[in-house]
């Protein structure tokens, strides 16, 4: 039986020679990328009209631009990772390697352990340089621009500390919708499913919150049955105007990422542990 170190190389090797991984990697530098040359190129030409500058600079100059930076990283991010964890599981559906695996008497929970771990660790990286990069972003910006801080007065201890807090919620948001992805391809063995419907999740589900929000107190609370509620509420602390939550504010956010985060591993698990080993491949 091989073990879980075994089956983590066997993951990372097969993600890393999958072309979508790559080809998902490009989309997200590409988008990030053009986004900030996009924003440089506004800062670095004469006026425009209509258009306050200082308004922009204030947004991504550094060090209140790291919240928006890093805001585009997660969102960015959060869909790539949904497609790239989709398609960990429900590609290998559609091309038998599950099956083959778990008839090479691979164990089940470890190859599930295994296969989730590498697809965090890439959420992870994913995070990582969707934040380095903003911050690149935001110095660049700024000398283009003119006007912006001295390295000196934002790289400050608070500053890492801030980056790494922010890094860290983006990364457990990312995780869960990564989770949701991976559960949802392993119950219905499609990659296009897996996508669509946890996309919709993630884009609709911000759209459904809000609006139940907005309608008084008992939407307010019926909001909180969806994981968006919670996701977007560890999130708004990765803000340079951070909400103020008290006590109560902070126990049912975890609840509620801990409630979905249990239930989405267990149906997860108990279906690919249980699943019959003919089943481990799919036509669509």
């Amino acid at each position: 039986m091989a073990s879980t170190g075994t089956l983590l190389r066997v993951e990372i090797v097969k993600l890393l020679r999958r072309p979508m991984t790559w080809i998902l990697a490009l989309i997200y530098a590409a988008i990030l990328g053009m986004l900030y040359l996009t924003y440089i190129v506004l800062l670095a030409s004469g006026d425009i009209e209509g258009m306050n500058k200082q308004d922009l600079k204030d947004l991504i100059y550094l060090p209140d631009g790291l919240a928006f930076g890093v805001s585009l990283a997660t969102s960015v991010g959060t869909m790539v990772l949904i497609i790239l964890a989709a398609g960990s599981f429900g590609s290998e559906f559609n091309w038998g390697t599950i099956r083959t695996m778990l008839l090479m008497r691979a164990d089940r929970t470890r190859l599930f352990i295994a296969k989730f771990s590498v697809v965090l660790a890439l959420g992870l990286l994913t995070i990582v340089v969707g934040t380095a990069g903003s911050v690149a972003g935001a110095v660049i910006a700024g000398m283009a621009g003119g006007g912006g801080p001295a390295t000196s007065e934002w790289l400050t201890s608070a500053f890492v500390q801030d980056a790494l807090l922010y890094a860290l919620r983006a990364w457990v948001s990312l995780a869960i919708w990564a989770l949701i992805a991976a559960s949802v391809a392993i119950l219905t063995h499609s990659l296009g499913v897996s996508i669509g419907i946890t996309l919709a999740a993630y884009l609709i589900g911000d759209i459904l919150t809000s609006l139940l929000a907005a309608a008084g107190r008992a939407g307010e609370y019926a909001s909180r049955l969806f994981p968006n509620t919670g996701i977007n509420a560890l999130l708004a602390l990765n803000s340079s105007d951070a909400p103020t939550y008290v006590t109560t504010d902070y126990l049912w956010i975890a609840a509620n990422l801990l409630i979905y985060t249990t239930l989405f591993a267990a149906l997860a698990l108990t279906r690919f542990r249980t699943m019959n080993i003919m089943a481990a491949t799919s036509a669509g």
